[in-house]
């Protein structure tokens, strides 16, 4: 094969710079079956021609292609594809530089590489400990797209308990913290803050980090943005839903609960106002944690505008109609509530869910 970086003279240059494009782009089609991606990557021949391809003083077309070949390793379903990849230290070495130095798509893909090559479960203790530095140096001069999918690269290792210690052990959940609470909500940077949300998720069982970031304004931040999402015209359906799960885990741990109390009638708007019927389930969870907790019990029950929002959709057969009858459910345990709770619009929300919700709605619906 020609390739587009030998030194070429006379009036052949720009044929044999063609010949090696079409020459690239059968390859890249060769490489579209996971069974020639084994065969080839087995040999090498096609990463050495890739790095040598991507080398720093290539062309910046030529770094894409290069970019684009382990993209194609990267996304293959087979884990010992990607594994025979990721162990090629040199190939880890060219996605980094190429995030410390190119930008637009070529930057992308690297990222997008990195993020697939993380959803291998035997690479992500030793991929952790070889990018997960290196990105956090030269994260903040990536473009936001490149900043969305390393965010998601980080969510894959944290699947790995531990990778989790690691990362704590290093900062990146400070350092996630600190996206949440300090980036501004310009349209760009929303999903950015919403793919950090994917993060928090990971720090369910991690009680006192998720204390820390109500402690630091991430529960109010997160709350302006889905305001900012609403007033956007076609705002984020993902981003919306990211946030929303991130509110339901930081309200999981008890000492958080007061704390997601006080932003009740923004949780209220913002099930109203949702586009999605995730976004809704995780709100309504977040309902059922803070309903949860014994200081809140007598106060919800005496919140009309709250108690209508539960007894409605109690009523309703959707997905998080559990949620909502698990709140009923926990302000039954207060005997004070026992007395109000009993009245004809309770019932006409209790006696349909127990005809015909599933065993987990039953349950949560008697008083």
């Amino acid at each position: 094969m020609i390739l587009a970086t030998e030194p070429q003279n006379g009036g052949n240059n720009q044929k044999k710079i063609k010949t090696a494009a079409i020459a690239l782009k059968t390859l890249k089609q060769i490489l579209s079956l996971d069974d020639n991606k084994r065969y080839l990557v087995n040999n090498r021949d096609i990463i050495n021609l890739s790095l040598k391809l991507g080398s720093e003083n290539s062309r910046k077309e030529e770094k894409e292609w290069a970019v684009n070949f382990i993209y194609l390793f990267a996304s293959s379903q087979d884990d010992e594809i990607r594994s025979l990849v990721i162990q090629n230290h040199d190939v880890l070495e060219f996605l980094l530089r190429i995030l410390d130095t190119e930008k637009g798509k070529t930057q992308e893909i690297a990222a997008g590489s990195i993020a697939n090559f993380a959803r291998d479960k035997e690479m992500r203790v030793y991929l952790a400990q070889e990018v997960v530095k290196p990105i956090m140096s030269v994260f903040d001069k990536c473009e936001t797209p490149t900043k969305s999918m390393l965010i998601l690269a980080f969510y894959n290792l944290c699947l790995n308990d531990d990778n989790r210690s690691y990362f704590f052990d290093i900062g990146l959940f400070d350092w996630c913290l600190g996206i949440i609470v300090n980036y501004s909500l310009k349209k760009d940077y929303i999903d950015i803050v919403a793919n950090c949300c994917v993060l928090v998720d990971c720090l369910i069982d991690e009680e006192n980090m998720s204390i820390r970031i109500v402690k630091n304004g991430g529960i109010d931040k997160l709350i302006s943005v889905l305001r900012e999402i609403k007033m956007q015209p076609g705002g984020s359906d993902t981003a919306e839903e990211k946030i929303c799960s991130a509110l339901s885990t930081l309200a999981y741990p008890t000492t958080n609960r007061p704390a997601m109390y006080a932003i009740l009638n923004p949780l209220f708007d913002a099930f109203r106002t949702a586009k999605t019927h995730r976004s809704r389930y995780f709100i309504a969870q977040t309902f059922q944690f803070i309903a949860n907790h014994e200081t809140h019990k007598k106060t919800l029950a005496k919140m009309p505008n709250f108690m209508s929002l539960v007894l409605e959709e109690t009523k309703k057969e959707t997905t998080y109609r559990e949620k909502f009858a698990g709140v009923l459910y926990a302000l039954s345990f207060c005997d004070e509530n026992k007395i109000s709770l009993v009245d004809e619009y309770i019932l006409d929300s209790l006696i349909p869910a127990i005809k015909t919700g599933n065993t987990k709605t039953r349950l949560y619906s008697v008083v």
